[in-house]
């Protein structure tokens, strides 16, 4: 058969296929209805399930007894239903008419994503519950507090400045009294020239720069006899505020 004719061929075949009253076009113009339930595994119908048809883009919801139901044309289609918890279902169907489903979903225990958390655990020691505990209950005082955060963020090249960060009053007490995890702090400085030497630049360090930040966990400033605790001295050396007392708590 030559070209030509069959070419004739397929343009007879084409129009009878399109045409109003064809078989064909009656069946794509041809409204249908797809419905059906969704209920889980031991036969609990489910609301709230997302079902997606695939071919029209088309979503709904069950309502609360699980029931759904689609308005389209004839055609053959693909059914997805989603829901937390639940595996997905996914069909595939022929409708002329009219098709009931009956969808059985069964549950799925989500993996969620690996949480991973970098930082650092300290451990509280005895001798630094007293220290977490005024700093709980300071309110306003706050600022007589360095903890190890604090120390960190600043980074300073000596414990002093740690001291004079918070103001002339807490500066002035960098001579008073020292506790050392509880313990109180000979004043006498080591910073002292070798025996038969004189300084000829001002050494503006204390005694409380023996201590490396880097060893310090946290800090306590009073500068007065009525904040101090009970249970450390307030008596300061003379030419410091009475009752000025630094504790120094180390890692």
């Amino acid at each position: 058969m030559s070209r030509a004719v069959l070419g004739y061929v397929g343009l007879i075949v084409g129009v009878l296929l399109a045409a109003p009253f064809s078989p064909y076009a009656r069946l794509m113009a041809q409204s249908a209805t797809i419905r059906g339930t969704v209920s889980d595994s031991i036969g609990t119908l489910l609301a709230d399930v997302e079902l997606l048809l695939h071919d029209l883009n088309l979503v709904v919801r069950t309502q609360p007894d699980g029931r759904f139901a689609f308005q389209v044309r004839a055609g053959a289609y693909v059914l997805t239903a989603r829901q937390i918890g639940f595996a997905a279902v996914t069909w595939s169907f022929a409708v002329v008419d009219s098709v009931s489903l009956a969808i059985i979903m069964h549950r799925s225990a989500a993996t969620l994503p690996r949480v991973v958390i970098n930082g650092q655990i300290r451990l509280l020691t005895a001798k630094l519950v007293g220290f977490y505990e005024r700093l709980r209950t300071s309110g306003a005082a706050r600022s007589s507090y360095i903890t190890r955060d604090d120390i960190e963020r600043r980074n300073p090249a000596r414990t002093s400045d740690l001291i004079r960060d918070r103001g002339s009053r807490a500066s002035a007490c960098l001579g008073g009294v020292v506790y050392l995890d509880g313990a109180r702090m000979q004043q006498q400085s080591s910073f002292a020239p070798p025996a038969g030497k004189v300084r000829t630049v001002p050494d503006t360090r204390v005694a409380i720069d023996i201590i490396p930040p880097a060893d310090i966990e946290a800090l306590e400033i009073y500068r007065g006899p009525s904040t101090v605790p009970a249970q450390y001295n307030g008596t300061s050396p003379n030419g410091t505020p009475p009752g000025c007392v630094i504790l120094v708590w180390t890692r």
